[in-house]
């Protein structure tokens, strides 16, 4: 179990040799940074912050996997998750973030690094979230093809009479 308070980060009284930190990452952390697409999972978070000149690097890998829902059937699922992340991060006036780079308030100073992690790891999730081929609830699965082949079924009674001479054509060639 983790608490929040490992990855608060003040750059401020960060020393030369910088910071490290491998974490494990589980159910705990999903419910404490309270983000919508994941709530549970086992993923080992490594990051390295290092002082350079007047800005430090950030690097940020998690490998492991969380569960998601499958779009298809509905069932619950271990979906595989891994990513890294580098960013520049400056001490400037005001919040600014971009892709590569992240300018934090120089009274502030200090990052919290358990969204950036919990951001990256959705960021490396799949547009869908389904099961591999054949994995998916056969119940569910039957339910879905039998209400697909309905609603074609439909579709096909209701094609507009004029087209039918031009599917004649289409036949024809």
């Amino acid at each position: 179990m983790c608490g929040l308070e490992m990855f608060q980060i003040d750059l401020k009284t960060l020393g030369a040799d910088g910071y490290s930190l491998t974490q494990q990452l589980d159910d705990t952390f999903f419910a404490l940074v309270k983000g919508e697409e994941v709530q549970q999972g086992s993923v080992v978070a490594d990051v390295q912050i290092r002082p350079v000149e007047q800005a430090f690097d950030l690097n940020i890998k998690v490998e492991g996997e969380v569960q998601l829902t499958c779009d298809r059937c509905l069932d619950a699922y271990m979906q595989p998750v891994a990513a890294t992340q580098h960013l520049v991060i400056t001490l400037g006036d005001d919040f600014e973030e971009d892709e590569h780079t992240m300018t934090i308030p120089v009274e502030q100073s200090e990052i919290d690094l358990s969204w950036l992690i919990y951001e990256l790891i959705v960021l490396a999730l799949p547009f869908r979230h389904v099961h591999a081929p054949g994995n998916c609830n056969p119940a569910m699965m039957s339910v879905l093809e039998a209400h697909s082949a309905n609603r074609s079924g439909e579709e096909r009674a209701t094609v507009d009479p004029r087209w039918s001479e031009l599917e004649k054509l289409k036949n024809n060639i």
